[in-house]
Formats: structure tokens, C-alpha cells, sequence
């Protein structure tokens, strides 16, 4: 049975491997000079838990060690609200333009008015003083519009049970 040598750059962060290492040499960024041989098992392991919301760095030896997967708790929390922003808008887009044009119906004239009030929650949102994951998971999202089929990212949220009051 042949088994693969593994080894790990800290300069890079990555595995390369011997079966390909005249490949690594002929190639613009060459064999890594820092490369270290690693066991299978434990390449394997570091996959395994990677897989699993860990990440891999390097420790002071430059060899592979598991670490948390570092969030950045803002940053999640206002890409998912321009996300749901985004997708509010396009659910707003034909309406606003039939209303430019005075061929908005009534009944859709509602409906502009429930995404936009939503669209104004959203925005009141303050995502900057989330500092983990228990600020994150205790945002109270607006849920939209009980309109079936044009929100499927707030539709999932509120699948998830974390919305909030409904807009209305």
C-alpha cells in the first residue's frame, strides 16, 4: 500500500504533498522552503476538524496546529442585513416603477408600502456593537412582508426562528 507524504509551509498556510513535488518545483512559486513533513493521520485530523468550524495555522514550530475560526461578529451581521436589504429592493423594483408610472394597483400599493416600512427596519439595524456570537444570535430581525416567494433569505431566517415582529 503507498501512502502520500504530506507537509505543511506556515509561509503559505498549506499542504503540498511529495507525489507532486516536481510539479511544486516546475511551477512560478516552486516547492515551499519552509515545507515540513507531516503524518497522514495528522493531515487528516486537521481536514477533519477544519471541515468542522475550526481553522489551520501555524504554530511557533511552523508546523499545522487547529485554532477557532476567528468571526468577525459586525461584519456577519451587516452582510446579512445587506442581503436582506438587497433583496427587499429587488422585491420593491417592479412595484416602485408601475408607481412612477401611475399603473400601480392598489393592492400592490400595499405591498410597496409593507417592503419599504421593512426596508426601513432593516436599515435602523445597528450591526457595529455585535462583539460574538451571542450578540449575533440575539439580533431581533424584522420579518418581511407576508409575501410568499419574495424573500427566501428572511423566509429561511424566519425558519430558523430568528425573526422578530412581524411588519405591519
Amino acid at each position: 500500500m503507498v501512502t502520500e507524504i504530506f507537509y505543511y509551509s506556515a509561509k503559505m498556510n498549506c499542504f503540498v504533498c511529495e507525489s507532486l513535488r516536481t510539479r511544486y518545483e516546475a511551477s512560478e512559486e516552486g516547492w515551499p522552503d519552509d515545507a515540513k513533513e507531516i503524518s497522514e493521520r495528522w493531515y487528516n485530523y486537521l481536514l477533519l476538524r477544519q471541515s468542522e468550524g475550526r481553522t489551520i495555522v501555524s504554530d511557533e514550530y511552523g508546523m499545522p496546529v487547529l485554532a477557532p475560526l476567528v468571526v468577525n461578529w459586525p461584519d456577519k451581521a451587516a452582510s446579512l442585513r445587506d442581503d436582506l436589504l438587497k433583496e427587499a429592493y429587488a422585491a420593491a423594483a417592479d412595484w416602485r416603477t408601475e408607481l412612477e408610472i401611475e399603473i400601480l394597483s392598489d393592492e400592490d400599493k400595499e405591498k410597496l408600502k409593507l417592503t419599504m416600512r421593512y426596508i426601513s427596519q432593516l436599515k435602523a439595524l445597528k450591526t457595529g456593537d455585535i462583539s460574538d456570537q451571542s450578540d449575533y444570535d440575539a439580533i431581533r430581525w424584522p420579518q418581511p412582508p407576508a409575501l410568499t416567494g419574495l424573500f427566501p433569505i428572511a423566509e429561511n431566517l424566519a425558519g430558523e426562528g430568528e425573526s422578530a415582529a412581524a411588519v405591519g
